[in-house]
């Protein structure tokens, strides 16, 4: 049996055109313990790539899970979005202690901002919503354990060694990017082909909205999404770069990066 890692960089529910959600799987990771969520020991290889969705809605993710996960024994999922928020607004306590660590490691205060922020809200609206979507999706399931994990990408990237000027050109510099697509060569955890070629190959299905878009460099939502998906699997491991524990009820996910 394997373990599906899937990255989802979330955007807001009125512009899915800019959701990606990329699929990597791990064969024999063994289970350890630590975090209380039973993590993995992965594979010595560096884990393939095996399917990158574009433009993809909220039951089009159930879709793209249920399908993959055929013979899966655990499915860890890294959302880049809020997956809960302070009751009154304003920071939850892992917001501002990620903001004073990433601001640290050279990325701008304004990287981790307050799920409740007038640019966040919808995006927070969505996060809880796939994230309840997928609970209740893994729920019908026998015999598969789904962990959770919100995860902070650029974050992910520059604690563990990516440049923080690429991280913080992602969106802006195709350079940049490909430079990111080297580091995650370099870091060696996933496989997505020198430049990001594997994930530029890889498509969506016939059910999904949209397929990738036609371009020489991965777009900065494909490589968060890796980001994401990596985040979730050291979290799993038991090796996060930074990590926050969930506080339930109030905040049930753990925060990760």
């Amino acid at each position: 049996m394997s373990v599906l890692i899937i990255g989802i960089d979330l955007s807001g529910p009125s512009n899915t055109a800019d959701t990606v959600l990329t699929l990597f799987r791990a064969e024999g990771a063994e289970v350890g313990e630590d975090h209380g969520v039973g993590p993995l020991e992965p594979p010595g290889s560096a884990l393939p790539l095996v399917g990158v969705y574009h433009g993809i809605g909220d039951l089009d993710i159930l879709r793209v899970c249920d399908s993959a996960a055929k013979e899966v024994r655990k499915v860890v999922v890294g959302l880049d979005a809020p997956l809960s928020y302070n009751p009154g607004g304003g920071d939850r306590p892992a917001d501002a202690a990620l903001r004073k660590r990433l601001s640290a490691a050279g990325l701008k205060p304004a990287t981790v901002m307050a799920p409740t922020m007038t640019r966040m809200a919808y995006l927070t609206l969505r996060g809880v919503a796939v994230a309840r979507l997928l609970c209740t999706w893994a729920s019908a399931l026998s015999g598969v354990e789904l962990v959770i994990y919100e995860v902070h990408p650029g974050g992910v990237m520059v604690l563990r060694g990516a440049a923080p000027e690429d991280v913080r050109a992602l969106k802006s510099d195709a350079a940049a990017r490909l430079r990111l697509c080297d580091w995650f060569a370099a870091e060696g955890t996933l496989d997505i082909g020198a430049g990001g070629s594997t994930l530029l190959e890889a498509s969506g299905t016939a059910e999904v909205s949209g397929t990738g878009p036609a371009s020489a460099v991965p777009s900065d939502h494909a490589i968060a999404s890796c980001a994401a998906a990596l985040g979730a699997w050291h979290a799993s491991a038991g090796r996060p770069s930074w990590f926050h524990p969930p506080e339930p009820p109030l905040h049930p996910f753990a925060v990760c990066c």
